[in-house]
């Protein structure tokens, strides 16, 4: 019998879950769409619920935001736009993990090199020294 709660490190933040809940019993692969979110930290903290929360269900979010008049879910072209009643939206589809893979290979190729994020790739030197800015060694563990 346990002692204690389990670590905080553990929990996992749900806060989200129910917008994920929502997409999935409206159907998947339709978008849904998020508005009258007030600022671009909360739409930035919005997106990245939405995908922490797919992952735990074991599904794949696209979520996509306005910038320059289209839609994007491009990093490089954040902050979303900012609508006229002075809120910023949100749209995003949750599928299935093998057609997010399907999609992701289908616009970046097989080529890995390609990718957006490679997962095999080597460290770089750029991947060491923005470590150290964040207090971490040479192999992106803890400095001791």
């Amino acid at each position: 019998m346990a002692k204690a709660p389990p670590p905080s490190w553990k929990t996992r933040d749900c806060r989200f879950d129910h917008l994920v809940a929502a997409a999935l019993a409206e159907g998947m692969g339709k978008p849904l769409t998020y508005q009258g979110i007030e600022t671009p930290e909360r739409a930035y903290e919005i997106k990245k619920g939405l995908y922490r929360c797919a992952q735990h269900r074991g599904v794949s979010c696209f979520v996509e935001w306005q910038h320059s008049g289209r839609w994007t879910s491009k990093s490089a072209d954040w902050p979303p736009d900012r609508q006229k009643d002075g809120t910023y939206r949100l749209r995003f589809t949750i599928v299935a993990k093998t057609a997010g893979r399907k999609r992701h290979i289908e616009t970046y190729g097989t080529d890995r090199r390609n990718w957006p994020y490679n997962p095999r790739r080597g460290k770089s030197q750029e991947d060491i020294d923005s470590w150290a800015a964040r207090g971490l060694d040479e192999k992106g563990h803890r400095k001791t």
